[in-house]
């Protein structure tokens, strides 16, 4: 009976093969590639992780700014990483896995730093030796470049230069093999006048705008200076510390396509912003990072990092504005339309807007 079921099967395959010479060619190689997805190994996790300041007392310091995180919080959230089977990588790490020379970790984690507090040395590093992790240190050059007697420019606000590292400091964690320096621009962590009415927007991605004569930046004036601030950035950490940096942060994780084409053509293919979306390890010209903010406890960062690997549906508020409602020929007026609309889009709880911006 079997034997003649067989045979039944033969005939028809060898029927259908008359019909369609190659179709048991096509089949066969439908099969097989699908068979290979079943089989192969589901993409590795990247959790990029972005801190800034660590302070054994947070508030002590008056200097101490919005991002910063005790380093009980910090040692804290290392030990649940490690308990928890999370691997700390590398750039080199990340561009082995993009070109394929091997895979990352079934969890894998990298470290960021930005802006280069005397904390990063001080509490971090001591961390980092102690876990043997690693971690990408971003620094800004024009803030590292000020004398030890001047303030820094944080943004508008001066602070003392005595809160940011010394060359000499970062030199010996780049020769620890436990950090790597990247650049955060020479002169791009600040907001610059962005339009008639007042406004600043972050200076990497913004054409300026000169209120003394009513005009913006040109296109090449604007790709000028922002390849002249990473040139510039790049240059003074090599002549500093002895190597170039391959990786760009971008200042309040602001970017755009022409700046990320600018940093890999100046050496830097792996850019880093604050997006929280799932990273593409073949797509390093725009790695996100999940932002540790001030005091965030433990309890905050498990529910933080969880919530990144497994992402609840974030709901969205809509709200239509036509902007012909907002205008007005009286430039006054118009800023007190535009404030109105913006107290109640606040209100409301928005969190996207449609524009209908024309006539």
């Amino acid at each position: 009976m079997m034997m003649a079921n067989l045979k039944k099967i033969s005939r028809c395959l060898c029927s259908r093969a008359r019909l369609d010479r190659y179709g048991w060619m096509s089949h066969t190689l439908w099969l097989m590639g699908f068979l290979l997805l079943c089989v192969a190994p589901a993409s590795a996790e990247l959790l990029v992780l972005s801190y800034h300041e660590s302070s054994h007392v947070l508030g002590r310091d008056k200097n101490s700014k919005v991002m910063a995180l005790e380093t009980s919080e910090l040692a804290a959230q290392f030990s649940w990483l490690r308990e928890h089977g999370f691997v700390s990588v590398d750039i080199d790490d990340l561009l082995a896995a993009q070109k394929g020379e091997r895979p990352l970790p079934e969890k894998a984690v990298l470290l960021t730093f930005d802006d280069g507090y005397q904390g990063m040395y001080e509490q971090v590093f001591p961390l980092l030796r102690a876990f043997d992790y690693r971690a990408v240190l971003a620094v800004v050059g024009s803030w590292l470049e000020t004398p030890a007697d001047k303030d820094v420019m944080y943004g508008s606000e001066p602070v003392s230069r005595r809160y940011f590292l010394s060359w000499q400091q970062i030199r010996e964690m780049v020769k620890s093999g436990h950090v790597e320096v990247a650049s955060h621009s020479y002169d791009l962590h600040h907001g610059v006048l962005a339009n008639p009415q007042g406004n600043t927007q972050p200076a990497a991605v913004s054409l300026r705008y000169d209120a003394n004569n009513g005009r913006y930046e040109s296109d090449k004036q604007y790709r000028q200076r922002i390849r002249h601030d990473l040139q510039r950035n790049s240059d003074l950490i090599a002549r500093r510390i002895g190597q170039r940096p391959r990786v760009m942060v971008w200042p309040y994780g602001a970017y755009n396509r022409i700046t990320i084409d600018i940093a890999r053509d100046l050496g830097m293919p792996v850019t880093l912003s604050l997006e929280d979306d799932k990273v593409d390890i073949h797509k390093l010209g725009n790695v996100g990072r999940l932002l540790i903010g001030h005091g965030t406890t433990l309890t905050d960062f498990v529910w933080q990092v969880n919530n990144y690997i497994k992402p609840q549906i974030k709901p969205v508020r809509v709200v239509h504005l036509d902007m012909d409602y907002v205008y007005d020929p009286d430039p006054k007026q118009q800023d007190v339309n535009l404030g109105k609309l913006l107290d109640r889009v606040k209100a409301l709880g928005v969190n996207t807007v449609y524009l209908q911006a024309y006539a």
